[in-house]
């Protein structure tokens, strides 16, 4: 990165380089089309994830780029139903054979001891005396990761397969369980045992990506994502956790020990953990309970796009 970049044209440190791109293409003041950067004809509005030889069905695997590239979007429902049409195995490995290489750029080093907050909802009861009774938070076991049974589908992990899902604090854990008014939440502390590697979502930097056509595909492709995971998802629509699950299975087998991410509902980081590198501090479980939760909403409007289709802005 040193040298002029064929693609990126810049001189001196990488650095620069993504404060070039970034200025110019993410600014406030711009409003360039992902074709600028790809010489994607946007007419047809929509190009391959990526582009692979050993992947003879590519051309049905669409990504919908509808917004500039400062608001990236994906038609995760689409991709969804490509899933749903049995081709998971050659998504899977369409997905791994770009992402193997390009995902170690993205690795974090979390050091030893470094702390997390997890919550849940809920409380125990302790008497006091034989006529009255408190409430104490959940400890233990009881605010670690659920037995295998009892584990729920997740972001990062499918039913029955538990991981630990901890946040940078104590806000943003609790409001990753989505609590409603007058519920009583209990967060304790955890403590990373020894130093990991995780894949940073938080941070995806442009200048690292800019090597070919081909990395820069990977660099669009892991933005959307990271869009992704930045949106909360609905009950009902959790089935699309399938893409966010197969990039979890992926980064487990290449060893790295989690995926650091961008909260969906609050302004903090999270964390999820594949092993046991983990554990609770002791007494640092508290209670809380939640006084109010806002909100915030939009009017749906729609608009005709190129091939007049009626899309939700």
């Amino acid at each position: 990165m040193q040298k002029e970049n064929p693609i990126l044209p810049h001189t001196g440190f990488a650095k620069k380089a993504n404060n070039y791109f970034t200025k110019k293409y993410f600014g406030k003041w711009t409003d360039k089309p992902i074709s600028e950067l790809f010489g994607i004809d946007r007419r047809d509005n929509e190009i391959p994830i990526f582009m692979n030889e050993e992947f003879p069905e590519r051309e049905n695997v669409k990504a919908i780029y509808s917004q500039p590239l400062k608001e990236f979007s994906i038609d995760w429902e689409k991709l969804l139903s490509y899933y749903n049409e049995k081709k998971y195995q050659k998504i899977t490995k369409i997905l791994r054979s770009n992402l193997s290489d390009e995902l170690h750029i993205l690795k974090k080093i979390i050091k030893k001891e470094a702390v997390f907050s997890r919550a849940r909802i809920g409380y125990e009861e302790k008497n006091i005396s034989q006529k009255y009774k408190i409430k104490i938070p959940y400890s233990g076991k009881e605010i670690d990761r659920p037995p295998a049974k009892y584990a729920s589908n997740g972001k990062f992990n499918e039913e029955n397969i538990p991981i630990f899902y901890g946040a940078t604090n104590d806000l943003t854990a609790v409001a990753e369980v989505r609590p409603h008014p007058g519920h009583y939440i209990s967060v304790a502390k955890f403590l990373l045992k020894e130093d990991i590697e995780v894949i940073d979502l938080t941070k995806i930097p442009l200048y690292l990506f800019c090597n070919s056509k081909k990395t820069l595909e990977t660099f669009t492709f892991l933005k959307h994502l990271q869009n992704f995971i930045n949106t909360p998802i609905i009950p009902e629509k959790q089935d699309l956790y399938l893409l966010t699950q197969t990039i979890a299975d992926i980064s487990r087998n290449m060893g790295f020990s989690g995926i650091y991410y961008h909260s969906s509902v609050s302004k903090g980081q999270n964390i999820a953990l594949f092993g046991d590198q983990i554990c609770i501090i002791d007494n640092s479980s508290k209670l809380y309970k939640v006084k109010e939760v806002s909100f915030n909403f939009d009017e749906v409007k729609y608009t005709n796009t190129r091939k007049n289709i009626l899309k939700e802005t």
